[in-house]
Parts: structure tokens; C-alpha cells; sequence
């Protein structure tokens, strides 16, 4: 983290006209009124608008608004988590695939709990070897990666609760949002996120679960299966305050895995689902089957009611036969 920019950002939050000196910031990262002038300079170009005055010091006067901009998520995720711990944010211009990366710098660096977010994902990945493509500078492409060390059966949950921060994050400002078994939210039939979500075991525990998170914010999308909030809303978002809630959500609902409150998580969850008791198609791979979709387990197993008979369902690619949820 920058934590020249930091105090720069968090003292533009409070009030946008607060100048704040070189020597007060250097105080309190203890290092110099020079070394603060020199990352002041970097930061402007780098594209930050910083006004700097002789006896007042400097004040942000404008962000960059196609960087993601790891300080200011770090300050919205204070806000939210009301001083609980934020794992380190990884931030890289351009990245290959955020999953991807994570797992090697797992493997590197021993790390267990972190964020990787980019502006741009050239070589994203989804589930059945799909490719998932990110506008630069536009949209959301991040992996939150932990470390929770409890039963793998409980896998499916972290997918439950990413895309339940996911949902509750874009759908204060767009309508229209479901959930889509096993991890997609989608929009009527035009996919608006897809999660990939990975682990890592150690016997019968998850040592490490690897969450990846693409959203379409302000790419302009108006093709026949994708849409983005920007499409739907008619305006740009910020993605720095939506990255913070969702990773925010994500975090408090892994730490209810931990208590009996997960029962609530899963109505709520159930609650978004598309097409609950309504005719789908589900894609296994081997046959394309209709049913009514039934239930979908805590596990994530899915039960269909075909010729009125219940079968469940480990995998698959579901969606609805009509345009609605």
C-alpha cells in the first residue's frame, strides 16, 4: 500500500478542500518531507490530480477514473468492517488471470489470506474451460484468496457467499439481478458476473479457497448473453466502492461459516435464485435435460422434478427456458 496516498485519500474523504502538510504525513509514516514530495510527484503521474501549496501541503483534487485504486477500496473496507482485519490487496495493472496469479504467489510467497485485483484480465478463466473477458479500465476482475481450514464439504458455501456479497453489492443500483446455479449472476438471461471458485486441500480440510470475481460495470454490453450495470443503469460506477462491499460481504460471510448463522445466508441465497420452480434445461456434459428446478442443497446439489420424479444433480450448466427469473 501507498501510505502517502492513503492519507491523502482518507483526509479527501472527510472533507475534499483539507490540505495536509508533507511533514505532518511524514510524521506519521516517519519518513521525509523530501521522500513525501517525491511519491507526491509519482502519484501525479500517474494520472492523480494533487494540488500543492507552500503553507498548506497537498490535497487530492481528482482520482484517476479507469485505475483501480487499492488505498481507497482499503478505506470503504474500513467503513463497512468497522476496524476488523482487510487482507492485503494486491494490486497489478495487467494481469493474465487474477485466479491464476493467486495460486502461484500461494505456492511463492506462503501467503494464505490476500486480494488480487487488476484493470485488466487478458487470459481470464471460467468454469468448462470458458474464457472470461474484462473491458480494461471498465470493469471488475479480483480474487479473494483464505484461509478458512474447515471441512471441503462445505466447499460450495464460499461460492454461496460470493455471489450473495456479489448480488447484494450491484443490486443497490440495478434491478433485475439473480443468482444462477452453480456461480453466475445474471440479468433475465444475460449474464452480468461469473465466479470461478477454486481450493486448495490438506486432507479433508480447505486449507486455502481461492474465490475469482468478474463483473461488468461500465463496458458498454449490449450483445445477446452479457450485459453490465452500465448498460442497464445508464451511467458509470465506481468500482473501487464495489469491489470494497462485495469483498467486505464476502469476508463477514465466511465468518459466519464458523456459527449456526449460515442457515440464514442460504435463504437469503435461495431467495435470488433464478428460476427456483420453474422449467430448465441443464447441460451435464453427456445430455441436455428439462426439468422443474427444485431445490439446490447447501452442498449445491440440484434437484430437478423431471416426469415427476425428483433427480439431483453434482454439475452441470443450468438456465431457464423462459426469458424471466
Amino acid at each position: 500500500m501507498n501510505r502517502v496516498l492513503y492519507s491523502l485519500i482518507k483526509s479527501y474523504l472527510n472533507d475534499e478542500d483539507k490540505y495536509v502538510s508533507g511533514e505532518a504525513i511524514g510524521d506519521e509514516l516517519s519518513v521525509t518531507r523530501a521522500a513525501v514530495w517525491k511519491q507526491v510527484e509519482g502519484l501525479k503521474a500517474k494520472g492523480y490530480g494533487i494540488d500543492a501549496s507552500p503553507k498548506k501541503g497537498h490535497r487530492i483534487t481528482a482520482l484517476p477514473e479507469k485505475t483501480i485504486i487499492p488505498e481507497l477500496i482499503t478505506l470503504f473496507m474500513e467503513e463497512i468492517l468497522h476496524g476488523k482485519s482487510i487482507p492485503e490487496i494486491i494490486y497489478r495493472e495487467e494481469i493474465g488471470s487474477t485466479n491464476t496469479y493467486a495460486k502461484e504467489r500461494l505456492l511463492r510467497d506462503g501467503k494464505s489470506e490476500f486480494i488480487v485485483i487488476t484493470d485488466h484480465q487478458v487470459k481470464g478463466r471460467g468454469r468448462l474451460e470458458r474464457v472470461w473477458n474484462n473491458e480494461k479500465g471498465e470493469d471488475i476482475a479480483l480474487t479473494i484468496v483464505s484461509a478458512p481450514m474447515i471441512p471441503s464439504a462445505m466447499f460450495y458455501r464460499f461460492t454461496m457467499n460470493s455471489s450473495l456479497a456479489v448480488y447484494h453489492a450491484i443490486s443497490k443500483s440495478i434491478t433485475g439481478v439473480n443468482i444462477k446455479w452453480p456461480n453466475d449472476l445474471y440479468v433475465g438471461k444475460r449474464k452480468i458476473c461469473g465466479i470461478l471458485s477454486e481450493m486448495v486441500t490438506e486432507e479433508n480440510l480447505i486449507r486455502n479457497m481461492i474465490i475469482g470475481i468478474g463483473i461488468n460495470v461500465n463496458s458498454i454490453r449490449d450483445e445477446e448473453k452479457s450485459v453490465s450495470m452500465r448498460s442497464i443503469a445508464g451511467r458509470k460506477f465506481d468500482r473501487n466502492r464495489i469491489a470494497a462491499e462485495i469483498i467486505a460481504g464476502y469476508l463477514t460471510y465466511n465468518e459466519l461459516l464458523k456459527t449456526d448463522a449460515f442457515a440464514e445466508i442460504y435463504s437469503d441465497w435461495k431467495e435470488h435464485l433464478a428460476w427456483l420452480g420453474t422449467e430448465v434445461s441443464i447441460d451435464t456434459g453427456n445430455e441436455t435435460i428439462r426439468g422443474i428446478l427444485r431445490d439446490v442443497s447447501p452442498e449445491g446439489v440440484v434437484t430437478l422434478e423431471i416426469d415427476g420424479a425428483p433427480r439431483t444433480f453434482y454439475s452441470g450448466d443450468l438456465m431457464g427456458t423462459t426469458s424471466g427469473r
